[in-house]
């Protein structure tokens, strides 16, 4: 099975096609980002945002682009702590943006935590009020709460 990594450059109204590497499977793809950004910046780009999918949450990545001059911006996985944070901020406790600690995994022959910024949003056709004011009353279960919001991360 082919697997395939895909870079866009995004700027303002500009949407540039940057590049596709065929990866096999099992290899990790990080070399090759970073390998790609360390690119970019040779041509002296600059780093501001980097958006990447959920299937890129690695604390060794978020780290590397930051050593980099940039932040990353990622869909946040709901974990237990996030689940919690989400329940929380419905029942009126703490802000809808958290510093969260993520980290690699135990076992990883160095360990990287990198705290990053966790901002609930939500989703389209809802509002945060709305949606906190509706579990708050009662009119909605928590589990309907949490499908109508998201969590992105920024470093």
């Amino acid at each position: 099975m082919r697997h395939y990594l895909e870079f866009s450059i995004l700027s303002r109204e500009i949407h540039l096609y940057a590049g596709l590497e065929q990866v096999e499977t099992g290899r990790s793809k990080i070399p090759i980002i970073i390998k790609f950004f360390d690119y970019l910046l040779d041509l002296r780009f600059e780093l501001n945002y980097v958006l990447m999918d959920r299937e890129f949450y690695r604390t060794e990545l978020l780290d590397e682009i930051k050593g980099m001059g940039g932040n990353v911006l990622i869909s946040a996985k709901v974990y237990k702590k996030v689940k919690k944070i989400i329940e929380e901020y419905l029942n009126g406790e703490g802000n809808r943006v958290r510093i969260y600690t993520i980290s690699s995994n135990s076992a990883a022959k160095h360990r990287f935590f990198q705290n990053v910024y966790l901002i609930i949003k939500a989703k389209r056709g809802f509002s945060l009020q709305g949606i906190k004011k509706d579990y708050q009353s009662g009119r909605i279960p928590l589990k309907v709460g949490r499908t109508r919001l998201f969590t992105i991360m920024i470093t």
